[in-house]
């Protein structure tokens, strides 16, 4: 479990420091980032089993997190313009997931 931590916090902030070198490598690394949190958070739900209480609620905070964020993506896509949102919802909140996750990955890793 320590690892999975380790690994997901070096990518974190591998992400962040590509945003601070160029904006643009940044967001491409953000996609990766997303797809590798996405396999982390499935594989921690596998395992959930072995969590306390506390911890398996701040994973399930998560797909809530996960789930809110896509839909609100969703109907401000479809009902407005993003131009004043795009940056908000495709770089600053997605990234603050991400560090949700890689909270709970250092709660878990405590827990082990």
């Amino acid at each position: 479990m320590r690892n999975i931590f380790t690994f997901n916090l070096i990518t974190y902030l591998f992400v962040l420091l590509l945003f601070l070198v160029e904006i643009v490598y940044g967001v491409l690394a953000q996609l990766v980032l997303g797809v590798i949190q996405l396999i982390i958070a499935i594989y921690l739900q596998t395992i959930s089993y072995q969590y306390s209480k506390t911890n398996k609620k701040l994973l399930s905070y998560y797909w809530i997190q996960i789930a809110i964020w896509l839909i609100a993506f969703v109907l401000f896509a479809n009902l407005l313009t993003l131009k004043d949102y795009n940056p908000i919802f495709l770089f600053i909140i997605p990234m603050c997931i991400g560090l949700y996750l890689v909270f709970v990955n250092y709660q878990l890793s405590k827990e082990s």
